[in-house]
């Protein structure tokens, strides 16, 4: 109780599991700065209600002592899963940081340029049993170039994200590229000649990098963390399925050659993490990279020697979600190349000499094989006008929007002395309801930030209007910041 009192700002969060311990509990008068939580079965959930309310706070975890192994056992299972959990749950809310703008806008100038899209779905399974080679950018991916130039007719080459600027400067060939970043340093790609490729991308992906994109275009599913992407398409008439990125270009690739039934998989400059300040290989990130756009890693941890390295969210994450995605699918083989960097269980570790000999041993005309699959793929056809006529009509919606919110701010000033009756305002509500921005795009991020909000809401005393009053002004600065977008990409 003192160090509460003398951290005034800080709260005491018991969790408990046992029903009969928690309802002792609840008998205690209540403390302002400590909250109970009931685990009970369901503990996961449990956790992630809690971390959603608590985003972005630092935690001291606390065991109460009891010497048996299981409890000790159960305890750091606890404190792990919330760790894992609480940088998952903040990294997904990172996406979500601008609310989407940076999303919309690469969305409607990607499908302005082009005019027509070519459906990546249509290649599942046609590299079965092909072994598939995924280039990253980590550092010990220079050691690894002399060998990869003599392996593009033993297997499919992706080169992924920063990777495909030292790969083209080292003289590899490449079948196909990958690209997902929505915002990626400006600076990095100024040099980079291997557009050429054949990229997979997700219609979040910068457009200026599409733009530069010369080879074919090829679309992979849509990511479902905005529900505009798919909306918006489908009003276009594309039927564009979800499609599991991970969390990163990596994560994205090791999907993709599994979906095209490549077998083995074979990884390499998939580091994950710092070791002497070296992050990326030679040529993958600019010198001159703006510290703005430029990423850190300040995660510490430990790499597969054992040795104290630092990473970053993002790569631990798709850590996880490698080593569970190669759990999955235990009919194909993953092999780790990397000869550094963090262990990804799931995978076999092997070096790339010792892979070629075990798995590469037979050659195909693979670039041939390559450009008779993209002259297969089935394609959507996407008039520009069909475009800017489905924006203009998304702006109207946010427009529209637009004017209810000032609607029931004025209501609610009008009212405000008097009790919060959500009936008196359903017109307005069923209004909002009908129209497609709101639904595609204002409620699901309404959903997501609204946990957060209503936890800073709580430090104040609010009145009976004040979680209404804080969605509408919510809902406002969304429609502000959209119709913004839309207005760029009207006539």
């Amino acid at each position: 109780m003192r160090w509460l009192s003398q951290h005034p700002e800080s709260q005491l969060i018991i969790l408990e599991d046992h029903p009969e311990t928690y309802q002792t509990l609840l008998q205690y008068p209540p403390h302002p700065q400590i909250r109970l939580h009931f685990l009970g079965q369901a503990v996961e959930e449990e956790l992630k209600k809690l971390i959603w309310s608590h985003l972005y706070l630092s935690f001291g975890f606390l065991a109460s002592s009891t010497k048996t192994d299981r409890w000790r056992k159960r305890t750091e299972w606890l404190y792990v899963l919330l760790l894992h959990l609480q940088q998952g749950i903040e990294l997904t809310m990172c996406q979500y940081r601008d609310y989407g703008v940076i999303h919309a806008h690469n969305l409607f100038t990607n499908l302005l340029n082009v005019d027509k899209i070519k459906d990546g779905r249509s290649l599942q399974g046609t590299c079965r049993q092909i072994p598939a080679i995924i280039c990253g950018a980590g550092p010990s991916l220079e050691k690894q170039l002399p060998l990869l130039r003599s392996l593009s007719h033993r297997a499919i080459m992706f080169g992924v994200g920063s990777a495909l600027n030292p790969l083209e400067e080292a003289g590899i060939e490449l079948h196909f590229g990958a690209l997902l970043d929505p915002e990626p340093p400006p600076e990095r790609f100024l040099r980079c000649r291997n557009f050429h490729l054949p990229i997979f991308y997700q219609s979040q992906l910068s457009s200026t990098l599409f733009t530069r994109i010369h080879g074919e275009r090829i679309c992979m599913g849509e990511n479902d963390t905005y529900p505009l992407h798919r909306w918006f398409t489908s009003q276009l008439g594309i039927d564009l399925l979800p499609f599991e990125p991970g969390w990163n270009v990596l994560t994205f690739a090791l999907h993709i050659a599994h979906f095209l039934g490549c077998d083995p998989i074979i990884m390499t400059g998939m580091d994950g993490c710092v070791l002497h300040d070296q992050v990326y290989t030679p040529g993958a990130a600019h010198f001159d990279e703006h510290p703005r756009t430029k990423r850190v890693d300040n995660f510490p941890c430990l790499d597969r020697f054992g040795r104290k390295v630092l990473s970053r969210p993002d790569f631990l994450m798709g850590r996880e979600w490698s080593t569970s995605f190669a759990r999955d699918h235990p009919e194909t083989l993953f092999v780790n190349a990397t000869e550094g960097g963090l262990l990804f269980e799931g995978f076999k570790e092997d070096s790339l000499k010792s892979v070629c000999s075990k798995y590469l041993s037979k050659s195909w005309d693979l670039s041939s094989y390559v450009h008779s699959l993209l002259e297969q793929m089935h394609l959507y056809p996407l008039p520009p006008s069909s475009v800017r006529k489905k924006i203009e009509e998304l702006h109207e919606s946010i427009q529209h929007v637009l004017s209810l919110c000032q609607t029931l701010l004025d209501r609610y000033r009008k009212d405000f002395s008097q009790p919060y009756l959500p009936e008196r305002y359903a017109l307005q509500e069923c209004e909002l309801e009908q129209e497609p921005s709101y639904r595609h795009i204002f409620l699901p991020l309404w959903k997501i930030w609204q946990p957060l909000l209503k936890e800073e809401a709580k430090k104040d005393e609010t009145h009976p209007f004040g979680e209404a009053i804080q969605r509408v002004l919510f809902l406002q600065t969304l429609s502000h910041s959209y119709s913004d977008v839309t207005k760029r990409f009207l006539c």
